[in-house]
């Protein structure tokens, strides 16, 4: 948990919390290596090396030769490849390597792209950059480092206090990043020794009936070494997408650290979404008629909620049965139905969350209430398909993803896509709530950039109703 925060904003990080300052420096230390000796390891055993030695060479050497460096140890370790003749084949077995019916004779593999958690406007994500993993903010990626030496500059207003949490932050950071480059090093080199090996053990084998086909001899005297290094390659590969993850997870919470920090003088165009995370110029409350909070979790913060309950509508099965709002059933072996929790009601709490969900549950949800022809109900009648623009029906992260909300079945429903979109229409951006910062001063600032903090959700939107709350000074207040 961040220096601050009373809360968690990604339960998947709930164990990699940030180091608080320790002493004057506030800041992590990375012990100082001989990159001369630490480069002779890495040419020899690179798996060896710690997170700790990889940034050091990182800041001596730079980020795209350490890639290099590491990536071509392994090669240079590989053995020549040894010819296989054409007489041999007839002794040759072919394990299966594709479902049977099927048949792959490329045997072309280029080092396999790993599927980062991503996503749009603010999200956190990471990304490549000279052959090294960086995490930032996903829209035009603003990496982390980028934002903290914005903080650092000698014109910062930051106070000393501020300043070392800053450094400790960054700290954190950079030894997540370092841990993650490591992985995917040590991954895309066991790769590159897989695709090695591959070569050595592939055979052509000539055909009188068309072109010649590849194949592996699994009778190959390192047919043994090959196998183990796919093993060994899959291994290193989930490795590295979970600390990847656990990467993602801890910068999200330090950007918001970072932003809660610097929120009133950073550029603009270094914000997430521009000026949705920065406060109101003037304070829009009435502190004569309401009462403010601070969003933490025991003082959370009154609002209007954009999707009704009422407004969600009801299904029908090929079997003729109605499902209500809410209610359970399954139809293409998959369970259906929402979780107590993710469902709206009054006094519904719920945080506001940056996420990075790729949103694939939602995807294959909206493909199986297609295939199995459900109905949604629009007006007196049900009509399919249940989703899409021809009765326009999205597939609903009832809890939104912005708010704590998981892509799974278990907070999904079809919902009216205009009702649905509001989140996009304005509401995220538009509607101004009113509270009270960490200092005890009333502010206002677009729920959109409220990350980290607390509500209760009072009222609700009609259908009838546009995608802002006209609540103006209540928004956010309990009338005194």
């Amino acid at each position: 948990m961040l220096e601050g925060q009373t809360n968690t904003v990604h339960k998947a990080n709930s164990n990699q919390n940030i180091p608080q300052p320790a002493g004057r420096s506030g800041s992590h230390t990375v012990q100082q290596v001989n990159p001369a000796a630490v480069i002779r390891r890495a040419m020899s055993d690179p798996g060896s090396l710690s997170p700790g030695e990889i940034l050091q060479l990182q800041r001596s050497v730079g980020n795209h030769s350490v890639s290099l460096l590491l990536r071509g140890a392994v090669k240079q370790q590989l053995p020549e490849k040894k010819a296989v003749s054409e007489e041999t084949a007839g002794g040759l077995q072919y394990p299966p390597r594709t479902p049977a019916g099927k048949e792959n004779d490329s045997l072309e593999e280029n080092c396999p792209a790993i599927a980062v958690p991503v996503g749009g406007g603010h999200h956190v994500t990471a990304r490549e950059s000279g052959g090294v993993m960086r995490l930032g903010v996903a829209s035009e990626f603003t990496e982390v480092g980028t934002i903290v030496n914005t903080l650092l500059d000698s014109s910062s207003p930051l106070t000393k206090t501020q300043l070392e949490t800053v450094k400790t932050i960054s700290a954190a950071v950079e030894k997540a990043e370092a841990e993650m480059n490591k992985s995917k090093l040590l991954y895309e080199s066991e790769n590159d020794r897989k695709i090695e090996l591959r070569k050595i053990v592939t055979i052509t084998i000539e055909s009188d009936y068309g072109a010649s086909k590849k194949r592996i001899n699994s009778s190959h005297e390192r047919y043994d070494e090959f196998e183990e290094a796919t093993d060994e390659t899959e291994r290193l590969k989930d490795q590295y997408l979970k600390k990847t993850t656990l990467a993602v997870n801890l910068a999200k919470d330090a950007i918001i650290k970072l932003w809660e920090i610097g929120k009133d003088f950073l550029p603009t165009h270094l914000m997430p979404v521009g000026a949705v995370f920065r406060d109101r110029d003037t304070f829009g409350g009435d502190t004569n008629s309401y009462t403010y909070h601070t969003g933490d979790k025991g003082d959370a913060i009154p609002i209007t909620w954009y999707k009704n309950p009422l407004d969600y509508p009801r299904l029908k099965l090929k079997d003729a049965t109605v499902i209500n709002f809410g209610e359970s059933f399954k139809v293409g072996g998959r369970n259906f139905g929402l979780n107590t929790e993710n469902k709206p009601k009054a006094d519904w709490f719920i945080q506001k969350t940056a996420h990075n969900d790729s949103r694939e549950g939602q995807h294959l949800f909206n493909k199986t209430l297609i295939d199995e022809e459900v109905q949604v109900e629009k007006g007196s009648s049900f009509v399919s398909p249940p989703l899409g623009d021809t009765h326009h029906f999205d597939g609903d992260h009832v809890k939104d993803l912005g708010f704590g909300g998981k892509d799974q079945a278990d907070n999904y429903w079809p919902l009216d896509s205009t009702i649905n979109r509001r989140a996009f229409a304005g509401y995220n951006s538009g509607y101004v709530v009113h509270y009270k910062d960490e200092k005890g001063e009333n502010k206002s600032r677009s729920i959109g950039g409220l990350v980290g903090k607390w509500f209760v959700v009072k009222r609700f939107l009609n259908s009838t109703d546009g995608a802002v709350p006209n609540d103006g000074a209540s928004a956010g207040g309990t009338p005194k």
